[in-house]
């Protein structure tokens, strides 16, 4: 193991988030953690916490032609003039 454990306030600070989004990303499976005690706060590895970051990057190109759709945004103007 390299580097120092982070605790999820930490992370949530680098991340701009706040802990609880760091626990939900936890408790669903989606970055890695550990307790080193029973009930004990979560820790994390900063290269853990990169791989989520990686994991977790989209391509807003994608996103942003996947959510218009033409038609859709000419049929809610026409929509609209009618009412």
């Amino acid at each position: 193991m390299t580097g120092r454990l982070l605790s999820a306030v930490a992370v949530a600070q680098w991340c701009a988030v706040r802990p609880q989004t760091i626990r939900g990303a936890i408790h669903a499976g989606r970055l890695r953690a550990v307790r080193l005690s029973p009930g004990g706060a979560f820790r994390m590895r900063p290269e853990d916490v990169q791989d989520w970051v990686d994991a977790s990057t989209v391509n807003v190109v994608d996103v942003r032609a996947a959510r218009i759709d033409p038609d859709q945004l000419q049929l809610a103007g026409a929509m609209a003039e009618a009412a």
